[in-house]
């Protein structure tokens, strides 16, 4: 992969999980390399708070940083039932 393409992966990552794990990003790369697709990220509720979730415990985010950006893109949860998904994403990612 040229150099310009992981910056574009990087920087569409980013947009859908700031403060990725470096883990996804490994991950995304290889399937990206491997697969030639990039993933929807935010498509599932569950699967966007344990990959938030992660970012939080990497440090990439603050807990409050991370359900802001669940909420932008599951704006349709009430904010009990967005925090209510990420409590069950921190406890499943230990």
């Amino acid at each position: 992969m040229f150099m310009d393409e992981v910056q574009l992966l990087m920087e569409r990552l980013l947009r859908q999980v700031p403060g990725a794990s470096a883990e996804l990003r490994v991950s995304i790369l290889s399937r990206y390399k491997d697969h030639h697709e990039f993933p929807a990220l935010t498509g599932q509720p569950d699967t966007l708070a344990l990959y938030l979730a992660d970012a939080v415990r990497a440090g990439g985010l603050t807990p409050p940083e991370a359900l802001t950006h669940f909420r932008r893109h599951f704006s349709h949860f009430t904010l009990e039932a967005a925090k209510h998904i990420m409590a069950k994403a921190f406890f499943n990612s230990q």
